[in-house]
């Protein structure tokens, strides 16, 4: 964990780590483990970044911003906390220290504003012992150290979510229901914090309903306000990146192309001084998430110089069904299909036991996450069901494979329903490169999806439906297909694409109704062990590896990845609060 007023670039970052470190630090700064951190110093607005090294077995929660703020966004407990010796806010640091922590500081501190000067250690020994700090003498060497123990009982709030249970993991494995990209990226967290995890699905593979989408776009949500939609989508962005770094192939399963934005429909642009900036010098502030998009951007879309476009540069396409596979190939994940889950019931041990449709139990555990979508809340109990009421929504994507992909764009474009194209298919090719597939095409582009809130909801007397795919309808087609036409008006007619040759895929996701995802328990006190991971809408391939992160964060007592104020608008239970 560290806070930082603002962002160093990456050229000030590097001086500053090659410099002598303070002694209080001592490391042996590697060039190889420099150049890592590096590689994620990217996208640093202000707020939460969670930078993962070493497979996750490494993290770095990075705050950035005015200190006395980002301090009240922050809930756990430290055991060593390094501070600059700044005074003003030790009663906030005080805080979030467990008993018996330590607070370290050195004498110079290279991140530190240099109009900022510490308080003297007369005026700092006062002050530390105020908030219950205990210390000794204080003398000039360069680093000095004291212990929080506090005379009297810190008065602390309750946690937002009691923490399961202790690490290593209980004898019985979590259990999660879904095994789409929610399902997998909650098993995918706790596997990854030691946990022994069982997915069930009723489908007879991964990632067969919303999550089989064929390939989608991850990105950031731009507004004016900044507001906690955008926040928390930026949050995202860098989980779905770092995931699809670490298990998926670039360019054949993923690609951080970045995704141009045609802002129809009056939609705001970025602020117009970074507008002008990059209007004329064509480059970009490097941690900013969106600009306007470059004169150049623009031609490449066939649109005009006055186009309203912005540009995403941390962002680009994925293919949800590799992305699953990955999350669930872990060694303490058990995948288990054809287990369709129609009840929860709790067991006399207190343990919730999952049955099927003939009443025989495929699973039991003390900790149950739903993350079947739509379906969730039909396990539930009608009470809770109807605090987590979901919106059905569907959705139907149209595509065509093509010979020659140098008619469509090779970067993303959405704005007005959405264009991924030069998309590789699983046509084989030879190690050279060259098409050994008889003139198969390799590469295909999708447009849409559409956004019908009303699609009738599934018939849960049967879960026979998990395994079909949601029909498809020719009329959803051709709305598709004029959308396209006024995101990209000037595209090139559809090259030697007839009717039949247009493929379609469609299926149903799920929403609620304030259109922010469920995460957490559904009801501690009546429905202990019993969470939530859903209603991630159309942004789940920018969303669900945050959720699933928030969710394995919460369920062991580990700093959260973003927020608290955020943390606390994602929470299952928010309508009971």
């Amino acid at each position: 964990m560290a806070v930082l007023p603002r962002a160093p670039s990456q050229a000030e970052l590097k001086d500053q780590l090659f410099s002598p470190p303070p002694q209080a630090l001592n490391p042996a700064w590697n060039p190889g483990l420099v150049e890592t951190l590096l590689s994620q110093w990217w996208g640093l607005q202000a707020g939460f970044h969670r930078l993962q090294f070493e497979d996750q077995q490494v993290i770095l929660t990075l705050c950035l911003g005015p200190r006395h703020k980002v301090l009240r966004e922050l809930d756990f407990q430290a055991d060593l906390v390094f501070w600059d010796g700044q005074t003003e806010d030790l009663k906030q640091v005080a805080k979030l220290c467990r008993r018996g922590a330590r607070l370290l500081w050195p004498k110079t501190n290279a991140f530190m504003n240099s109009s900022l000067a510490a308080a003297e250690p007369a005026e700092q020994k006062t002050r530390l012992q105020a908030v219950g700090f205990v210390l000794p003498e204080l003398t000039q060497t360069e680093t000095w150290s004291v212990t929080y123990d506090p005379r009297w009982e810190p008065r602390r709030a309750p946690p937002l979510v009691n923490p399961w249970g202790e690490v290593p993991p209980p004898t019985e494995p979590v259990l999660v229901i879904g095994a789409g990209l929610s399902g997998a990226a909650c098993a995918r967290a706790l596997a990854d914090r030691g946990w022994s995890v069982t997915v069930l699905d009723a489908a007879p593979e991964p990632a067969t309903v919303g999550s089989g989408l064929p390939v989608g776009i991850f990105g950031p949500h731009f507004s004016k306000d900044d507001g906690r939609l955008s926040q928390i989508t930026r949050h995202g962005v860098r989980h779905t990146w770092q995931a699809a770094q670490r298990g998926l192939q670039q360019g054949v399963d993923w690609s951080p192309t970045g995704v141009l934005e045609h802002r129809l429909h009056g939609r705001a642009g970025v602020d117009s001084l970074v507008s002008e900036i990059s209007r004329t010098t064509s480059t970009h502030p490097e941690h900013l998430f969106s600009h306007e998009a470059t004169q150049v951007q623009k031609q490449s879309l066939g649109l005009l110089e006055q186009a309203p476009v912005t540009w995403h540069p941390y962002a680009g396409w994925i293919k949800p069904p590799a992305l699953v596979r990955f999350l669930l190939n872990h060694p303490l994940i058990d995948f288990r299909r054809h287990c369709p889950v129609l009840s929860l019931v709790r067991s006399e041990t207190r343990a919730w036991q999952a049955l099927n449709s003939e009443g025989q139990p495929l699973a039991e555990s003390r900790w149950v996450i739903l993350a079947g979508g739509p379906f969730s809340p039909s396990l539930l109990p009608q009470t809770s069901a109807q605090r987590v009421a979901l919106d059905a929504v569907r959705g139907q994507v149209t595509w065509a494979e093509t010979n020659d992909p140098r008619h469509w764009p090779a970067i993303p474009v959405n704005g007005h329903g959405s264009l991924i194209a030069q998309i590789p298919t699983d046509a084989p090719s030879s190690s050279s490169g060259k098409d050994v597939s008889n003139g198969r095409p390799q590469t295909a582009w999708y447009t849409g999806a559409t956004f019908d809130r009303r699609p009738g909801q599934p018939d849960l007397a049967s879960l026979d439906h998990l395994n079909q795919a949601t029909p498809v309808a020719a009329l959803d087609t051709q709305k598709n297909l004029k959308k396209l036409q006024f995101l990209l008006p000037h595209l090139p007619a559809l090259p030697d694409q007839t009717e039949s040759a247009l493929k379609a895929w469609a299926s149903i996701r799920c929403t609620s109704p304030d259109r922010l995802p469920w995460v957490g328990p559904v009801d501690e006190e009546h429905l202990p062990g019993l969470w939530l991971c859903t209603a991630m809408g159309a942004r789940g391939l920018s969303w669900a590896l945050l959720c699933a992160d928030l969710l394995g964060s919460w369920a062991t007592g580990e700093p959260l990845p973003l927020e608290a104020a955020h943390a606390r608008a994602l929470l299952a239970s928010r309508n009971r609060r």
